[in-house]
């Protein structure tokens, strides 16, 4: 039996040529796409790490502050009657945010409290035996303020005070605004507590 050779096309050696030239190609190209996202991955984790540090400084800057203005506040107690009291927001809070302080010559001293004619603000005071008793109905103005307290009966110890928003100037039970979540700030001694 006689075959005869097969003839392979003259073209067909380029067009082989050149389909390797176009894998070599796609290949070198997907190499190169994957060393820009390992590279866009990694400043991206930098720029994270950036982020996280930043955040960190802040939160640290901001817990510096506010132990600064609890200690200002504190020091402003001290010219104040004795004993006296200093209000933070539940939670601990911080910035600029409203504070007060209670002074026993039965006056609160506040500030940062919106004002707003839908706010009122109410000082409470819970007593030993567990009563409360509201000292106080007021605006807030927006800045620091001087509120004078009504008395309580003599020989009451009061175990903390709470500082209630009172939306439309409704006066509240102190269960029914702690329901709400309408503590705005409260008892040094007491913020820890929920």
């Amino acid at each position: 039996m006689d075959e005869t050779p097969i003839s392979l096309p003259p073209w067909l050696p380029w067009a082989t040529t050149a389909c390797l030239a176009a894998l070599a190609a796609c290949l070198g190209e997907l190499w190169a796409i994957e060393r820009m996202r390992v590279r866009q991955m990694g400043d991206e984790a930098a720029l994270a790490a950036a982020s996280l540090q930043a955040t960190q400084n802040q939160l640290e800057a901001e817990r510096i502050v506010s132990r600064r203005e609890i200690d200002d506040l504190k020091g402003a107690a001290t010219g104040l009657a004795p004993p006296a009291a200093l209000l933070v927001p539940p939670g601990g809070g911080g910035g600029a945010g409203p504070w007060g302080v209670v002074a026993g010559d039965q006056s609160l001293l506040c500030g940062g409290l919106a004002r707003a004619d839908a706010n009122h603000y109410e000082l409470w005071a819970v007593l030993g035996d567990g009563s409360s008793v509201a000292m106080a109905a007021f605006e807030g103005t927006g800045s620091a303020q001087r509120v004078r307290l009504r008395a309580i009966r003599p020989g009451s110890v009061i175990r903390d005070f709470l500082l209630l928003r009172t939306p439309g100037g409704a006066s509240l039970t102190l269960e029914d605004a702690k329901a709400q979540g309408l503590i705005i700030l409260a008892s040094a001694s007491d913020t820890p507590r929920k």
